[in-house]
């Protein structure tokens, strides 16, 4: 309460269990040259766009100096959404968080919750959040 903040992202990858050490280095190349890599992979926005996603939302600043400058251009450039639209929330910028501890395990019983509404028109919903909180409860007592 009162504080900015929001929540970070994040992906997850594998890595097939048997994969040489070579496949693993491979991989773990590749998404460093997918994810990480200024004007390639996520940020070659000319592709993005050819393939005609969106291109001028909002992104997490991955790079400083030259490299920002060049990545923000570019995306700009390519825009397929009127980028003055986020002008306010690129000038106000709120610091990033962490996932909290146990935060998976509180999604999965949520998940849980919002499954029963979802695929059940006659769904309690009462008794699934009451049931929801006294297992998120025991979560946050076990922390």
């Amino acid at each position: 309460p009162g504080g900015k903040g929001t929540l970070f992202g994040g992906n997850n990858y594998l890595i097939k269990k048997g994969s040489s050490p070579d496949q693993i280095k491979a991989a773990i190349a590749w998404l460093n040259f997918k994810n990480l890599t200024p004007g390639k992979g996520q940020f070659d926005w000319a592709r993005t766009k050819a393939d005609k996603l969106p291109v001028g939302l909002p992104q997490p600043n991955f790079f400083l100096g030259e490299s920002k400058t060049t990545d923000d251009a570019a995306r700009a450039q390519n825009a397929t959404m009127p980028v003055e639209n986020f002008k306010a929330f690129m000038d106000n910028p709120v610091p990033g968080k962490a996932e909290p501890p146990k935060a998976q395990e509180i999604y999965k019983i949520l998940d849980n919750a919002m499954s029963g509404v979802l695929t059940n028109k006659n769904a309690d919903v009462d008794k699934l959040l009451s049931t929801a909180e006294q297992q998120v409860n025991q979560v946050l007592a076990n922390q």
